[in-house]
């Protein structure tokens, strides 16, 4: 496995566009705070076989984002993520899109939890260095850092996309893409290999002006109440 402002979402703690309270300034200080709001997302499926990706709290009530591919499957039966504790907890999908490759899931009991605060996408510039925060081969949270190769990559079928050089791995879907401020401006979404091979390949991830806009759109769902899932295609393969 890779307009109007949101009311249920900003009263529940999350910042749009902008940080509450102190913005660390040092690099390493940032990554260390991205890191506690990101998560390892492992997926049972109900042939028995397990899947593993990455997520982001988006706000303190413990709501938080990932890859729809990561619990979109039909053969999905149960989710379970781990905290920076290392703590098993389980996750109920709240609402997923697979036109643009979005999940919410929520945690019961994550309250006053280090999240990340959602900036424009809209506002990145090219060369704009980023971080990207995975679970990689299943190794646990890592990060690495690259510049945003295009701000608004579009493919072939018309989606818009975060083009990075950050290197991103299988089990890094879902997982946020930061700038140097700490806050997410991507969700992790794909490697596209236009030729089929290991060495020619870019990575792309869903903006966040997209999950701004989605969000907006939900934000009258109850935490627990799952919205129909949408039509709508994938490209490239999962991370």
């Amino acid at each position: 496995m890779l307009k109007p402002i949101i009311a249920s979402f900003v009263s529940a703690g999350m910042v749009v566009g902008g940080y509450m309270g102190f913005k660390p300034k040092i690099l390493e200080d940032v990554i260390a705070t991205a890191k506690e709001a990101t998560v390892i997302v492992s997926t049972e499926l109900t042939d028995g076989h397990h899947g593993s990706g990455a997520g982001a709290f988006i706000n303190d009530r413990g709501d938080l984002v990932t890859a729809y591919h990561m619990i979109g499957m039909d053969t999905f039966k149960s989710v379970t993520v781990f905290l920076s504790d290392a703590k098993p907890h389980e996750a109920k999908v709240v609402w997923r899109d697979e036109k643009d490759d979005l999940a919410i899931l929520h945690v019961d009991g994550v309250t006053h939890h280090a999240f990340l605060p959602i900036a424009d996408s809209k506002n990145l510039r090219d060369g704009q260095e980023v971080v990207a925060i995975g679970n990689p081969f299943g190794l646990g949270i890592s990060v690495s850092k690259g510049i945003v190769s295009e701000s608004d990559r579009i493919l072939k079928d018309g989606s818009h996309y975060v083009q990075t050089d950050a290197a991103v791995n299988h089990g890094n879907s879902g997982g946020p893409l930061i700038d140097t401020s700490g806050e997410l401006v991507g969700v992790v979404d794909a490697i596209i290999n236009p030729l089929g091979d290991s060495d020619t390949n870019y990575n792309i991830a869903v903006p966040s002006s997209i999950l701004l806009d989605r969000l907006a759109e939900i934000a009258f769902l109850a935490p627990s109440k799952p919205e129909p899932v949408k039509t709508g295609c994938y490209q490239g393969y999962a991370p």
